[in-house]
């Protein structure tokens, strides 16, 4: 249970910085986010962009989504 946990961790990590280098997904269901599956597993990393002053955007992952859960409005 552990090591599958560890692996679950290492995979949302591993997506994170992808995103920091290259914010790509679909449209989020809620307005203004952007959802990207963690395939094969069945997690959803749930984002936004945030602008910076000098024309830079960051990356703000607000929620990472079990893809079984019905939302949002949970």
């Amino acid at each position: 249970m552990a090591a599958n946990r560890r692996r679950i961790a290492a995979t949302i990590r591993k997506a994170g910085a992808r995103l920091g280098s290259g914010a790509t997904g679909r449209p989020g269901r809620v307005a203004g986010t952007y959802e990207r599956v963690l395939s094969p597993l069945p997690w959803i990393v749930v984002f936004t962009l945030a602008s910076r002053p000098e024309g830079a955007e960051d990356v703000v992952i607000l929620s990472i989504v079990h893809g079984a859960r019905d939302w949002p409005g949970t």
